[in-house]
């Protein structure tokens, strides 16, 4: 008998060991100590123990084994996440086309999907194999290289290069397997082969297409299972085929797209385009093909029968890229569920429009980099659920830059905490360790539950912040204690898993690091260093100050090595309290962020300035015009035009007839009677008051 994978406590019976609970059907001892995990052997020693059953009923082992539910594209809902194997994911993402430097969409593609895998694998452990292809040949790689007089492989190259260095910027970790289709070409001519041998493809003038009308009447099949809405949109339709498309190829249906671009003839000092010769003359794959083919070949020594747990990517790319792969991959393999999970993550826009370069906001990754940090975009993009549509912009940012020093400062001053209160004081639990700890467990419940239901990482994200809020209640009562440590290492792996880095939340009682006694002389140099000459800089500024008997410049001096000086080396100098009892407390912390913090606050001061320039400035001008006597209040004030608003007025200055000399209404005199009345009496109090 084997030991069950999920123990269930089993019905009453009669026990072939006395003190065990599990029934067996053999009467062989050393199965039936497998069987009960050891309760009979326990048993026979004289020592009964009983195996906790763990699961209360069929439907908890189901939940525990397959937990995840994530929303399947496919279905367009939530299911549960079932893999092909239990212990390994299959996974397939469409890479970048390389024709151009990677912005804020690719940015938020790729960093989410890398939470995503990173969840699957840290928080369920599952073994993932993670393909993304790159599209090295293409119409608009083509064009570009057409427009720059260079050969398409340079091009391409140098984007991958740039994209790839992009990806390690922002964290991003790199997928498992690597293809490019230009390393493909012999399998897509095998792919595409099969399909006409089939009947799903034809060829026409040099150029092979997928025949989606013949595709629909095979048996097993069904065109449109994406966005079955847009099966009739020709443009979308037009727009996968690409700029290149042949004019003079003769197609069988709208719907059918290429699988084999043929090659045209060059124009004069034109450089030929990518081409490999095939059974239908010289040509170039299609883009629908490209991800077909590369998914099943790479992978087909995992998955023999062609199936993937997972393929995800843009939502942009549904209809009609995945859905074409869709229908070549189940045409290909004689399948009819190529893909168990359609995984799409949404677009971003750039303050409340599409990105494009027409609008002049197109921001590519580098751009983006200057101005915020990987930390704090990756965290904009974790407080948006990875389907949903969200913004770039300054109030989202904003708060993400927020939601960012939040977990930053927590940790800061966890570290600081830890060293001022070293784990040689009391460790007893007592009750702010036991709410800490009961805090803890609700947030690893809170944070759990998040992730299973489809990723919701703003969720996650919330139970973290509400946990670092407890914390630091904690940490604001004396004492010392190690649930203190292991309660913001665990907010620090999470984070982690996301795809957030921050340092280690303190050590174990104030260890001596590189510049302790046992350290050599080159590392204490070069870690105390930095701190020396600021100190001696201090010293003899303080020192000159002194004997000028000018304490001004002592606190300036003070306040140049807080806010200028220790910055540079990493060091945030905090000063707690007030007056006498004044004490500062020191942090380390990365001298880019803390220049970027410095750059960011003066950025806030100076609109800050600014509106309150504006503000005077609005004052200044209401000031000048209720200087205005009402007698000629009327007759200065002009329409959108910048011409008099006005034509003719009565004895007092109040207005009869428009600009254009017709007569005003009752309504509009009246309206206009009232503000002169209102203006006059307020001048004429103005002067008795006055005087």
């Amino acid at each position: 008998a084997r030991a069950p994978r999920f123990p269930v406590p089993p019905a009453p019976h009669t026990p072939h060991l006395r003190g065990c609970a599990w029934p067996h059907p053999t009467a062989s001892r050393r199965a039936a100590a497998m069987a009960c995990g050891g309760a009979c052997e326990a048993a026979a020693r004289g020592h009964p123990w009983l195996m906790p059953s763990g699961f209360r009923s069929a439907a908890e082992i189901y939940d525990a084994a397959a937990p995840l539910f994530v929303y399947n594209s496919l279905t367009r809902s939530k299911t549960r996440f079932v893999p092909q194997d239990p212990s390994r994911v299959l996974w397939y993402q469409c890479g970048p086309t390389v024709y151009d430097s990677a912005h804020m969409g690719h940015a938020r593609t790729y960093a989410t999907l890398d939470t995503l895998r990173r969840i699957m694998r840290d928080v369920l452990g599952y073994n993932m194999i993670v393909v993304q292809n790159v599209t090295d040949i293409d119409d608009k790689i083509i064009i570009r290289s057409r427009e720059r007089g260079i050969p398409f492989r340079e091009l391409a190259s140098r984007y991958e290069q740039e994209f790839n260095e992009d990806m390690r910027s922002l964290g991003v970790e790199l997928p498992d397997v690597i293809t490019r289709v230009s390393e493909y070409v012999p399998e897509v001519l095998e792919f595409i082969s099969t399909l006409v041998e089939r009947g799903l493809a034809y060829a026409s003038n040099g150029s092979v297409y997928f025949d989606v009308a013949a595709y629909r009447a095979s048996p097993g099949h069904a065109y449109g299972k994406l966005l079955p809405e847009q099966l009739e949109n020709l443009d979308l339709v037009a727009e996968g085929e690409g700029a290149l498309a042949d004019a003079t190829a003769e197609k069988r249906g709208p719907a059918d797209f290429a699988l084999w671009k043929r090659t045209p003839e060059p124009e004069a000092e034109q450089a030929p385009d990518p081409s490999w010769d095939s059974p239908w003359g010289p040509g170039r794959p299609g883009w629908h093909i490209e991800c077909s083919v590369m998914a099943y070949f790479a992978t087909r020594g995992l998955s023999p029968s062609g199936s993937l747990d997972v393929h995800a990517g843009g939502i942009d790319l549904r209809f009609p890229h995945h859905e074409n792969e869709v229908a070549q991959s189940e045409a290909f393999l004689g399948s009819d569920q190529w893909v168990n999970y359609w995984l799409h993550t949404g677009h971003l826009n750039i303050k409340g429009f599409k990105m494009s370069k027409s609008l002049k906001n197109f921001i590519t990754i580098r751009q983006a980099l200057v101005e915020h940090t990987a930390r704090q975009l990756r965290m904009l993009f974790l407080m948006h659920k990875y389907n949903a549509t969200m913004d770039y912009g300054d109030g989202t940012m904003s708060h993400a830059i927020q939601m960012e020093r939040t977990f930053a400062e927590f940790f800061l001053n966890v570290r600081a905490t830890m060293r001022e209160r070293p784990l040689s004081g009391p460790q007893k639990v007592g009750p702010r360790e036991e709410a800490l700890l009961a805090a803890s467990e609700r947030a690893k419940a809170a944070v759990r539950a998040a992730l299973l239901d489809d990723f919701d990482t703003p969720t996650a994200l919330a139970a973290l912040r509400e946990l670092v809020r407890q914390t630091n209640v904690f940490m604001d009562e004396p004492g010392a204690s190690n649930v203190l440590r292991t309660t913001a290492e665990y907010v620090r792996t999470t984070l982690s898993t996301l795809g957030l880095q921050f340092d280690a939340a303190g050590g174990g009682g104030g260890e001596a690091g590189p510049a302790g006694a046992g350290a050599s002389a080159e590392s204490r140099e070069e870690a105390m260093g930095p701190v020396l000459d600021v100190l001696s800089r201090f010293r003899r500024d303080v020192r000159l100050a002194a004997r000028h008997g000018d304490a001004a410049a002592v606190l300036a001096a003070c306040d140049a090595v807080r806010d200028e000086v220790l910055p540079g080396i990493g060091v945030r100098l905090e000063d707690l309290g007030s007056g006498d009892g004044v004490t500062s407390r020191w942090k380390l912390e990365d001298p880019e962020v803390l220049a970027q913090e410095r750059r960011q606050k003066e950025d806030e001061a100076k609109l800050r300035a600014e509106q309150k320039a504006r503000q005077a400035q609005a004052q200044a001008d209401r000031a000048a015009r209720e200087a205005v006597p009402a007698e000629d209040m009327f007759r200065s004030e002009t329409g959108d035009d910048g011409r008099p608003k006005y034509g003719s007025f009565d004895e007092r200055g109040i207005p009869m007839t428009d600009a254009a000399g017709e007569p005003l209404s009752n309504k509009q005199r009246k309206r206009l009677a009232k503000q002169w009345e209102a203006r006059k009496n307020k001048q004429q109090g103005a002067g008795d008051g006055g005087a």
